[in-house]
């Protein structure tokens, strides 16, 4: 073989040893970037589920307030002012 091919040759399995490690290092760079997508959408998922809770409990919350508001303002309208001059409930009368 002539020096040229002998070069040629070298520089070509020098290349593809170099090729075929970067490659293996990508397959790894990419396997860790999957565990870390299905990890984060997992930990997404629990957030979410989490902010569906809280927004859930926040509406029952407010659907009671609402509730014990209008029962207490019927309770107010329904019972006699301290001004008129009908009976008051709970009060001795002199």
């Amino acid at each position: 073989m002539e020096s040229s091919q002998l070069l040629l040759t070298i520089a070509i399995t020098i290349t593809t040893i170099l090729v075929v490690i970067t490659g293996l290092q990508l397959m790894f760079v990419l396997k860790e970037l999957r565990k870390a997508l299905k990890e984060s959408k997992h930990a997404i998922w629990k957030i979410d589920k989490h902010e569906e809770k809280q927004l859930k409990h926040s509406k029952e919350h407010h659907r009671k307030s609402i509730t014990i508001h209008s029962v207490l303002d019927k309770i107010r309208i329904l019972s006699p002012s301290q001004t008129s001059g009908s009976k008051k409930f709970f009060i001795k009368e002199k």
